[in-house]
């Protein structure tokens, strides 16, 4: 997987979580169709093996997305709201 696609599916699941799994509000604050949302979600399940239906994970999953994007200088997508 090409890095630039890598680092769009951790913007879309940290988004993703931050919105409380609202596919409208992500789909807003990444200014990104509900279709290619949708397909980012589908890719992030599939790709990283996880399961974001269980929400006892959703912590886990949101740090460790916060920690990539933050190691990779992408700290413009950190909501602060």
């Amino acid at each position: 997987m090409a890095a630039k696609t890598r680092g769009e599916l951790i913007k879309t699941l940290y988004t993703y979580l931050c919105c409380h799994r609202s596919l409208n509000e992500t789909c807003e604050r990444l200014y990104t169709h509900r279709n290619t949302v949708f397909y980012r979600i589908r890719k992030i399940k599939e790709n990283f093996g996880i399961n974001l239906d269980t929400p006892e994970k959703h912590l886990k999953y949101l740090l460790s997305a916060a920690v990539m994007l933050a190691k990779n200088g992408e700290t413009e997508m950190f909501v602060t709201d």
